[in-house]
């Protein structure tokens, strides 16, 4: 046992100013090699001859601030990695970066799919004032957005949907049997369907009956081309 009964910052001091030190390097299985007072901060390492029961345990039983359990590094990177799950948890979960870039903050998967789920309560992806968000694929892959209930997308300003492809299409499209697609605006607004300046046609089709009404106002088809048939309603069948 070692003990001292001083009060200054090094009462115990072990230093190797030239070779390495060990300490615990023949610590038996199922003993604890343990730094720090219990019921404050405490290291404790447990080597077991069970792998499940082998632990590496860092504590802070008391501590209320914000920063109680603290890991930095002031010019590099801190490298934290799973052979299996890494697990965060707590009553809020919150990662910030304080970079100005674009991916201020990154989520990445080297392999596999990335899994964002609530079990309790809505999911927000918030940007700043004068900033988008982008939800991009690469490559050939798609942007699935599916509910149980109720989607809306809703903007103070414009929404836009539009491929970037030359020969690309937007489909907005019902895969319920009686299911409907409803394009509606509270008070006095304006739904516009048509195409950029270089493209050539808008199709509205239904394998049914295909029905444009109004109950309040006008109904209006217009269109700029000079031919004869710059508006034409045709019927293939009846």
């Amino acid at each position: 046992i070692i003990s001292a009964t001083g009060t200054g910052n090094d009462a115990i001091s072990i230093d190797a100013t030239a070779g390495s030190m060990v300490i615990g390097a023949s610590l038996a299985n199922e003993k604890t090699l343990k730094l720090g007072p219990v019921s404050a901060t405490q290291m404790v390492f447990s080597p077991s001859a069970t792998p499940g029961s082998e632990k590496i345990s860092l504590i802070n039983t008391s501590g209320t601030d914000a920063k109680s359990l603290q890991f930095y590094s002031t010019v590099g990177s801190i490298d934290i990695e799973a052979g299996v799950n890494l697990a965060l948890s707590g009553s809020h979960l919150m990662l910030t970066g304080s970079g100005t870039g674009n991916n201020a903050v990154q989520i990445h998967s080297d392999g596999g799919g990335i899994d964002i789920d609530s079990m309790g309560g809505p999911i927000k992806i918030a940007s700043a004032p004068n900033h988008g968000i982008e939800l991009k694929s690469n490559g050939d892959g798609d942007i699935t957005m599916d509910s149980d209930d109720t989607m809306t997308f809703r903007s103070d300003s414009h929404m836009k949907y539009f491929t970037d492809l030359n020969s690309g299409q937007i489909f907005i499209g019902c895969n319920v049997v009686n299911g409907a697609i409803s394009l509606g605006l509270g008070g006095v607004r304006t739904i516009a369907i048509a195409t950029g300046s270089n493209a050539s046609s808008v199709y509205i089709g239904s394998q049914d009956a295909l029905v444009v009404s109004s109950s309040a106002v006008d109904v209006h088809i217009d269109a700029a081309g000079t031919d004869t048939d710059a508006v034409k309603i045709n019927s293939a069948g009846g």
